[in-house]
């Protein structure tokens, strides 16, 4: 059986962002991870992108070839979850320049549902949305494992015909370069 999200994190453990962080900034690292140090503020973008996975959930989990969820109901979903995160956080809630309020980010995400929905193909079948997974790291020549295991969640699990696939939702405001298509550490 395995454990869900929550339940994983709270055993000792690392992540795919903790790894990220380390590689990037071991300060930045030093005082997420390891001293705790809680942020002045977090990014809109953060709930921005929880909301989007909740949003393109539901479209994949309820739509077919016959018919979509509506983009309303989509949109009225991210809502939900977008507005709810920004309440429900102790911690102030930064917007960027570009996007200065609320409105302007539901407007946002009504225009990205609308181009996923319409340019998307749909599975054959989900097998799973947010599916947890915990995987001890190995070296790949010497054997020695991670002190830690790996955990996380695989966004969606796919049939496309018979051809099984992980499928990675990002809602950057820029488009990945090949670079971190190949190499960046969450989705590979």
């Amino acid at each position: 059986m395995t454990l869900s999200l929550v339940a994983l994190r709270k055993k000792p453990h690392s992540s795919a962002s903790a790894l990220k962080t380390f590689l990037t900034c071991p300060l930045q690292y030093f005082f997420r991870y390891v001293e705790r140090v809680v942020a002045a503020f977090r990014s809109a973008s953060l709930s921005f992108g929880r909301a989007f996975h909740t949003a393109v959930g539901l479209h994949l989990m309820k739509s077919s070839e016959f018919q979509s969820v509506p983009l309303d109901e989509l949109v009225e979903a991210f809502r939900q979850v977008f507005l709810g995160e920004l309440a429900e956080s102790n911690i102030p809630v930064l917007f960027d320049d570009e996007e200065q309020s609320v409105g302007e980010l539901l407007d946002k995400a009504r225009q990205m549902l609308a181009v996923f929905v319409q340019q998307f193909p749909l599975p054959t079948r989900v097998l799973g949305i947010e599916v947890p997974f915990e995987m001890v790291l190995q070296h790949p020549v010497t054997g020695e494992t991670a002190q830690l295991p790996l955990v996380g969640a695989m966004d969606v699990i796919a049939l496309f015909d018979t051809q099984r696939r992980v499928l990675e939702i990002k809602t950057g405001k820029r488009k990945w370069s090949d670079d971190q298509v190949d190499f960046d550490l969450q989705p590979t």
